[in-house]
């Protein structure tokens, strides 16, 4: 199968393609700045623009997410980014130390952070976690759409190519 979307989104001229290394930066600027202007619980919590950009980096990493090919975009028919889906393996080792500089710096970081990987080891408690201890879960940490394209199939367009990339990639 290609490495384009066999999915065709609801604006046919958008593409859905792997993330090139050079659009990593901007899609982190673009979660950061998305997180704290339209997400109701950071807007309320305050976190600054940089410190959830420092979240976003170590979240998702350009080498889990982007030098591994796993994370989409959505181009418009002259190559414009519109939307992003970062993808990883899944790390269940991945623990709330990872992340500890930037929780004691600030006590609405730890909150947060606490308040994620608390939902995260409920979920975890409550499914099979084979796949997730053998590396075959594809984990979404982030994804976001341009304000200009939403409602236009590009959010739905990334996670169902999404799912054929992980079904390709052999994860369960």
């Amino acid at each position: 199968m290609s490495s384009a979307s066999s999915f065709a989104p609801a604006d046919t001229s958008m593409v859905i393609e792997p993330m090139r290394s050079d659009e990593y930066e901007r899609c982190i600027d673009l979660a950061s700045a998305a997180f704290n202007t339209n997400n109701p619980i950071m807007k309320r919590a305050g976190l600054s623009v940089e410190d959830y950009r420092a979240y976003a980096l170590l979240s998702c990493s350009k080498v889990k997410s982007v030098d591994t090919g796993l994370s989409l975009v959505a181009r418009s028919a002259d190559g414009e980014l519109l939307a992003f889906l970062f993808l990883k393996t899944f790390d269940p080792c991945q623990k709330t130390s990872d992340f500890k500089e930037m929780m004691r710096k600030s006590r609405t970081t730890a909150g947060l952070i606490e308040l994620v990987s608390g939902l995260y080891d409920n979920a975890i408690m409550s499914m099979r976690i084979g796949s997730m201890a053998t590396g075959k879960a594809l984990h979404c940490p982030m994804g976001g759409t341009l304000p200009s394209v939403n409602g236009k199939g590009a959010g739905k367009a990334l996670r169902m190519r999404a799912c054929e990339v992980a079904l390709e990639r052999g994860f369960n």
